[in-house]
């Protein structure tokens, strides 16, 4: 059987969405469709664009349309008689071309408009004695002379294909039929009781408005002659001037305005090269404007045109329709129930209905971000979109461009929404040489690619070149990829360029300022950028109130933001601030502390924090770098560095001289308070999780905890990737009471809240990364109705004055206070306004706290 013998069967338009399922994949398969309607709308036409691309490759296509117009009797013998015109019809078929079109219809139509021009595409109105001709039928073949014929009700309106009750047969043609021939009689004004017309020139000119270009697109092209011929010669554009008496090039280039495009003109018009498909549209569309004011024809080759349909986002629509589904408008309805029908008989697991829109969002959109909080079900949706592409669309696999902690994440997910382990190139299993190699011959039978960040860059070009066509790309925490220096950041810049679907994840996009978006849009839109969001790094990291609207009016449409309320997950309970009284020989010590760093801001807080949990921490000068990274909204790099080969950075100034005072503090007030709050969670036997930023006081607790005989275990930086996992699994599994952790090693991705619903902060810096992504352990999408979360923030008073003096306390003011930003935006459907740099959160806590801040 062929593609087009496939589609054989019965229709109905309350089981299946006919766009999708019938219209594209016959146009896609037949070489000749003669079809016959009652009634015609410029939404049907519009339904048939990305069919009939395909269609229009076929060679010696052709698609002949007869749409019926109603006229009384007198009419029709009087136009028989030539006694009225033609034309006297034209106002009624002119205001069913002019229907509200939504940008998606306006471009399809564009599509077929110019198949009409280019003779792919024909359209003759019928008139009958009276009323309308109610017979409504197709004659189909292919190039292989198969033919088929189509029987029922259905209409050539969008209401008949999307939403009225049609249905309709398709069925082999038989030697009993004799549609053909009728059609035949019918398109040559052969048949009586029939009035068969071209449509007059008024609405010629009407379907002309919604030409994208007007231009020409030839099968044959040694065939066009006397013209300006456009062609994509190794994905650049290539000029050819076949004029038999041409202007010269000087009037060609500066009269079209194609100027800003081309890099010489002297001898051949030759354009720059770095454009991208954005440029060739603006260069068609000029050319096509200048040609016609000239009475000059101006051809395209189908490899340009195919190329630039290929790559087209058409940002301008993909507007309109990204606001349509985020407003759930009704032109979008019949396809979202289709797509989450498709989508929940695909998956095991099913998909909560926020998380269906987000999913079909992404779908349609193509290029998307999906900036949800932490813990709102980003990957599920994702896998939902994925099922689709591979179900309906040539997707073949999914790529994945993450942190090494969110391997087993994507992996466990995948199971859980489709009952089977994914056939996966896990790059965590090659190293060196041996993972080109075991890549190329292993990423064409895969489902799910799974890349880390630093890795990246090694798998750029291959990726780029072999596994990016037919795959959904996919940047998960995509706050790694924000520093425009990080060589991470130039790698996804490379496998994104060619990409035509891919989404960003990230809960926190821009923690810092509108900066950050800058590298976020430059990999979803890397050709379209400088044309639609326009603005430049420097005006991102100081915009101006109108640059903050217009930029979030900009991006708005081109992603989804979903909280946890609106996936109603059950609401944390209050954060409980624990207050630890210091003793005098702890106040005596921070004392000493604050006026050695007074004028080292950044050492003074480390320094302090430090000396609440082990003050012994002050008499080592040097620090590992992914402490420095814990004050740092940047993601340094992979948390699966071990601690003997993390980079370290000396703290300036040096601290000597407090041997004696730190002797005499044996246990910090803040540690001693942080064991009694876990002994009694664990003696009610809850699971707790303890989060930390140094290394040693990870070290101390799981010592002092094994001492109470309360059952532990760590990961941290001493804990190999591969042991991490079995650690977790342990965990869950109950295998022990209490998991002591960082956020730098455990804050993406893993799934604890099954488990466990307690954490002690024990040590934080104002990270609001690392604070959501900590929380989201174990509040999450998933947690049963009516289930509590419980955080602790231990706060060590660090002067006389009580609450008001304590480090911590103004650090967890200032995590709220970005964390509520945070909020407002999201319920107000914008971006943060702003939250702040490094050095505005370590302003303000010395404010607070103050102290002078000498910088």
């Amino acid at each position: 059987m062929s593609e087009l013998t496939d589609l054989e069967g019965y229709y109905d338009s309350y089981e299946v969405d006919l766009a999708s399922r019938f219209y594209i994949p016959l146009f896609k398969s037949a070489s000749r469709v003669d079809r016959v309607s009652c009634y015609f709308s410029s939404k049907a036409l519009a339904l048939y664009g990305q069919g009939l691309q395909a269609f229009a490759k076929t060679p010696n296509s052709s698609y002949r349309l007869i749409i019926s117009e109603e006229i009384s009797s007198e009419d029709f013998e009087a136009m028989k008689r030539g006694e009225l015109s033609f034309e006297s019809q034209d106002a009624v078929l002119i205001s069913r071309l002019r229907e509200s079109l939504s940008i998606d219809q306006k471009d399809s139509i564009g599509t077929l408009v110019d198949l009409m021009s280019a003779g792919i595409v024909q359209i003759k109105i019928a008139f009958v004695h009276k009323g309308l001709f109610h017979s409504k039928w197709a004659y189909v073949e292919n190039g292989a002379g198969e033919q088929m014929l189509m029987l029922g009700s259905n209409n050539e309106t969008a209401a008949a294909i999307e939403e009225n009750y049609e249905e309709f047969d398709f069925r082999p043609y038989r030697l009993t039929d004799h549609h053909k021939e009728k059609f035949e009689k019918m398109w040559n004004d052969q048949r009586p009781g029939f009035i068969v017309k071209n449509p007059s020139e008024l609405v010629w000119s009407e379907l002309k408005r919604h030409s994208k270009s007007r231009v020409r697109i030839p099968k044959d092209l040694e065939s066009v002659k006397d013209c300006i011929f456009l062609d994509l010669i190794d994905e650049k554009i290539v000029l050819e001037n076949r004029l038999e008496n041409p202007p010269n090039n000087y009037n060609i280039v500066f009269r079209s305005r194609i100027k800003p495009y081309v890099k010489s003109y002297d001898t051949n018009i030759v354009f720059k090269d770095n454009l991208s498909y954005v440029d060739f549209r603006k260069i068609i569309k000029n050319l096509s404007e200048y040609c016609e004011s000239s009475n000059i024809l101006l051809y395209i080759s189908s490899r340009l045109n195919d190329y630039i349909n290929s790559h087209d986002l058409i940002i301008e629509k993909r507007r309109g329709l990204g606001l349509d589904i985020k407003n759930h408008r009704d032109n979008v309805m019949v396809q979202f129930e289709y797509y989450a029908a498709t989508v929940n008989s695909l998956m095991c697991r099913k998909l909560y209905e926020k998380q269906m829109w987000d999913s079909f969002f992404m779908y349609s959109m193509k290029k998307a971000g999906n900036f949800s909080v932490p813990g709102s079900g980003k990957t599920a949706s994702v896998l939902g979109v994925y099922a689709f592409l591979r179900h309906e669309e040539n997707i073949q696999r999914l790529i994945v461009i993450c942190p090494l902690n969110s391997f087993d994440s994507w992996i466990n997910e995948y199971k859980e929404c489709f009952g089977h382990d994914p056939d996966t190139f896990d790059a965590r299993d090659y190293s060196g040489t041996d993972a080109i190699t075991t890549f190329y011959r292993s990423y064409a039978s895969v489902d799910l690619i799974l890349i880390n960040y630093d890795s990246l860059y090694k798998y750029s070009e291959v990726l780029d070149k072999n596994a990016i066509p037919n795959s959904l790309l996919v940047f998960d925490e995509g706050h790694y990829i924000k520093n425009l220096d990080a060589q991470r950041t130039s790698a996804a810049r490379i496998v994104s360029e060619n990409s035509t679907r891919t989404l960003i994840l990230t809960g926190t996009p821009m923690p810092n300022s509108y900066a950050d978006l800058y590298s976020l849009l430059n990999i979803l839109f890397p050709k379209e950028y400088r044309a639609f969001f326009r603005y430049d790094l420097n005006t991102l990291k100081s915009p101006s109130d109108a640059v903050i609207a217009d930029i979030n009016n900009k991006i708005k449409p081109f992603y989804v933001r979903t909280s946890k309320d609106d996936l109603h997950i059950p609401a944390p309970n209050e954060d409980l601030r624990i207050h630890c009284s210091s003793t005098p020989d702890e106040i005596a010590l921070y004392g000493r502390i604050r006026d050695a760093c007074i004028d080292n801001p950044l050492p003074l807080i480390i320094r302090i924090l430090q000396a609440e949990s082990d003050p012994n921490m002050l008499l080592s000068d040097e620090i590992p770098e992914d402490v420095i990274q814990n004050f740092n909204e940047v993601p340094m790099g992979e948390s699966t560095t071990l601690d003997s080969e993390m980079p370290r950075r000396t703290l300036i100034p040096s601290l000597s001289g407090l041997e004696s005072q730190i002797a005499k503090i044996k246990i910090t007030s803040k540690t001693k308070k942080c064991l009694d709050i876990v002994s009694e969670l664990v003696n009610n036997n809850k699971t707790v999780i303890i989060w930390c930023i140094f290394k040693k006081s990870i070290t101390n607790l799981h010592t002092m905890l094994d001492e109470r005989n309360i059952s532990n275990r760590i990961i941290d930086g001493s804990v190999k990737i591969k042991d991490r996992s079995g650690i977790i699994d342990d965990f869950k599994n109950g295998q022990f009471k209490v998991l002591i952790t960082n956020p730098h090693t455990l804050a993406e991705s893993v799934s604890l809240h099954q488990v466990c619903h307690d954490t002690v902060y024990f040590e934080y810096s104002y990270n609001l990364v690392h604070l959501l992504q900590s929380k989201d352990r174990i509040h999450r999408l998933g947690l049963t109705e009516g289930q509590y979360t419980q955080h602790r923030f231990l706060m060590a008073d660090i002067m006389d004055g009580g609450p008001s003096d304590s480090l911590d306390e103004q650090i967890y003011q200032r995590l709220s206070y970005k964390e509520d930003l945070m909020k407002n935006a999201i319920e107000s459907g914008t971006l943060e306004t702003a939250t702040s740099s490094s050095e505005e959160d370590i302003q303000e806590i010395f404010s607070k706290m103050g102290w002078k801040l000498n910088i």
